[in-house]
């Protein structure tokens, strides 16, 4: 890939990734229901020349009618890097499930060791109106976790369990799925697709 020039300004082009929408509020001057949005910030620039400076951020945007996206300009915060948490050095692929008020957002955090490797960990966040989010402190899916995960790949330094995407089991009401994606120790440096079940409170 060849490098894109220095911006010329501090806005730096972002291009949304790995997408998820969610149902929310009523339009108070239409009285419609709004779709949002939620995706990674993804830098074009950072992401030629520095990753570790990229993907900071989960954005979020809205709208009631898929021509106009609210705010504007459409380009806002819902969740971000935390130094000395399992995100501190970026946040990716978000996936939202609502269970009565509360609307819970899984998405992959990846923190950096002392050994400069960087592990990835599924982490969660909470919001009543998909505004404003409150993460969690501790992941809730690691690859430890995980007995076919590969815990250390040479290929890619560090743990990875990434991508999350969760659904209601179809077969036992009340319980939860998590597909996520991470190193298949007896295939490596190939990945898998694993699945994880909760019986309804996300903690576990």
């Amino acid at each position: 890939m060849r490098p894109l020039p220095p911006p010329p300004t501090d806005e730096y082009a972002i291009q949304p990734k790995d997408f998820a929408f969610a149902r929310g509020f009523v339009d108070e001057s239409s009285n419609r229901y709004a779709l949002h949005l939620f995706y990674i910030r993804h830098s074009l620039w950072y992401a030629s020349t520095q990753f570790d400076l990229n993907e900071k951020n989960i954005g979020h945007t809205w709208t009631t009618d898929f021509n106009t996206w609210q705010p504007n300009p459409t380009d806002t915060t819902a969740l971000t890097v935390r130094p000395g948490k399992f995100d501190e050095l970026h946040v990716w692929a978000p996936t939202i499930v609502q269970r009565g008020p509360t609307f819970y957002m899984f998405y992959a955090g990846v923190r950096e060791d002392q050994e400069g490797r960087e592990h990835q960990r599924i982490g969660l966040a909470t919001s009543t109106d998909l505004n404003t989010w409150t993460p969690g402190d501790d992941p809730v899916l690691t690859s430890p976790e995980v007995p076919w995960a590969s815990k250390n790949p040479e290929t890619y330094p560090g743990q990875h369990l990434r991508d999350p995407f969760v659904m209601a089991d179809p077969v036992n009401p009340g319980q939860w799925l998590m597909y996520f994606v991470a190193v298949d120790s007896l295939r490596y440096p190939q990945m898998a697709v694993g699945v994880a079940r909760s019986l309804g409170d996300f903690s576990t």
